[in-house]
């Protein structure tokens, strides 16, 4: 393809033009961000102020959920009537901006701060404690399911969903043996096998049930060793001893998933 000189010019005057574009476009941006972030520092300062001055008056607990979808708290009205009884105002929930913008957040941050300081730390996660015991009783057949609030870990550890490197994988292939024929994962292949392993444990840690088994095979090769994984899967799981999931620090009956992945 042959190009004439008044080609030429327009394709170099283009390329200088989206240069200079582009690059004044970062400008724009960068502008943008810093006058955001002055914006945000100033609200700040000036609302966390306010909170400290406030809680000479008033004592008020608010609670961060993460931005934008956080999980809201189940026991928030016993944990009200509690904060009440110890003279503390449930403020309700707070979350940052997830596009950076000011929310408002130093406030109830702040506030909350003051509140935890005035009362201890160990006093408050007590009441929060003891505003879960109380909707477990008053709903004494919920499971508790993935949430903000509830955590478990395998042997004192939290698992690790992308890559496997977490306790739970190192004690399941300990004893587990590979098929013979079994193809390996590759560099070049694109995901790696894994199995998600759903189960039951009351607030003790004992296992209930388990509840299903996901088997995400991408060596189709390997498809046929799939009741062979999951005979091994649940050999493994009924003689290991569990930790209880805690709701905000209180033990409960919880469906917790666990994920092995395959060499």
């Amino acid at each position: 393809m042959k190009f004439g000189m008044k080609n030429i010019i327009a394709i170099i005057f283009l390329l200088c033009f989206g240069s200079l574009f582009f690059g004044q476009s970062d400008s724009l941006y960068k502008k943008f961000l810093d006058q955001s972030q002055k914006h945000y520092r100033q609200n700040c300062k000036k609302d966390s102020l306010k909170a400290v001055s406030d809680s000479k008056e008033i004592n008020k607990y608010y609670m961060n959920i993460p931005a934008p979808y956080g999980d809201e708290f189940l026991p928030a009205s016993e944990l009200e009537i509690i904060l009440r009884e110890n003279n503390i105002s449930w403020g309700g929930y707070y979350m940052g901006s997830d596009i950076g913008g000011y929310n408002g957040e130093c406030y109830e941050l702040y506030m909350t701060k003051e509140t935890e300081k005035k009362y201890g730390k160990d006093f408050i996660d007590n009441l929060l404690k003891k505003s879960v015991s109380d909707y477990v009783q008053k709903n004494p057949d919920l499971i508790f399911k993935h949430s903000d609030f509830l955590e478990w870990t395998y042997n004192g550890s939290y698992l690790d969903f992308m890559y496997g490197n977490d306790d739970l994988n190192k004690a399941f292939f300990s004893t587990f043996s590979y098929p013979h024929n079994y193809q390996s994962y590759k560099p070049s292949d694109k995901y790696k096998s894994l199995s998600d392993v759903s189960i039951l444990l009351n607030e003790n840690g004992k296992l209930l049930k388990i509840v299903s088994f996901h088997h995400h095979i991408y060596n189709s090769a390997n498809n046929r060793f799939v009741p062979y994984l999951e005979k091994n899967l649940r050999k493994f799981v009924e003689k290991s001893i569990f930790s209880p999931a805690t709701y905000s620090g209180f033990p409960v009956k919880a469906e917790i998933n666990l994920r092995i992945y395959y060499k």
